[in-house]
């Protein structure tokens, strides 16, 4: 579905459905379908450094719903 103003789509998907849609077939990511974040070019950072740990730590905190959704496996 799109919008009035032809600006962005809408899209209900299963989650391995999407997995495909945005991997290729050895399973990388397809950069082409995501806007640049400078975030991926500023490479090593305190911010992504502190990122990367709260992904990784576990904790439960919702980090997704407070950081506006996917995240890219480049950080």
């Amino acid at each position: 579905m799109s919008t009035s103003l032809a600006e962005g789509y809408v899209c209900l998907a299963r989650l391995d459905e999407y997995y495909r849609f945005i991997t290729s077939d050895n399973e990388a990511l397809r950069l082409e379908l995501f806007e640049s974040n400078v975030g991926d070019y500023a490479g090593s950072t305190a911010v992504n450094n502190a990122i990367g740990e709260t992904l990784r730590s576990g904790t439960g905190e919702d980090f997704w719903l407070f950081n506006n959704g996917v995240v890219t496996a480049t950080r």
